[in-house]
């Protein structure tokens, strides 16, 4: 990972726990019962409960929908940003680990809720296991998974900028 500063953010169905690594060394772990058991009480308050599994073309679809899904996912991660924030986890990268990382949605308004709050360049990166990453012809250090992660999200954006990394690669080659 080639971090000596981070911290690891586990959503589970009944609870979020992060352990803080500072200077390459365990630091502590904190412990939150603000799973996503949490978050589905919330869509369940909102009478949203059947775009829990939808996919986010499904949720975008319905504009009464994106809207109380995104105020829903708002609050949560919003909720999650102060938690963090009362326990020290606050400007340094956070790898999430969590089945929530299916939900492109949830990602996106976390990401920009934890930057705002903490007013950094640090982002969360989504953490995944999976031997079905395309690596796009190119072979990736293990520093660069969570680029590769990213770039899998959206393969036709992906794919116009490898083919301008490659061309630029070959030209300076060629010089």
């Amino acid at each position: 990972m080639q971090r000596e500063n981070f911290a690891l953010l586990y959503i589970s169905k009944d609870v979020v726990k992060v352990v803080n690594v500072c200077d390459g060394f365990y630091e502590g772990v904190h412990v939150l019962n603000l799973g996503l058991d949490f978050l589905k009480k919330i869509y369940k308050d909102n009478d949203i409960s059947q775009y829990w599994n939808m996919s986010e073309e499904e949720v975008m679809s319905n504009p009464i929908a994106v809207d109380l899904v995104m105020k829903s996912l708002d609050f949560y991660s919003e909720m999650l940003c102060k938690w963090l924030k009362e326990n020290s986890v606050c400007k340094t990268d956070i790898f999430l680990v969590s089945s929530i990382l299916k939900n492109g949605l949830f990602i996106d308004c976390f990401n920009a809720i934890y930057k705002k709050n903490n007013s950094s360049n640090n982002y969360i990166i989504p953490f995944h296991h999976s031997s079905l990453l395309k690596n796009f012809g190119r072979k990736w250090k293990p520093a660069e998974m969570d680029v590769l992660v990213y770039l899998n999200r959206d393969e036709f954006v992906t794919n116009s900028f490898l083919d301008l990394v490659n061309a630029n690669e070959i030209e300076n080659k060629n010089k």
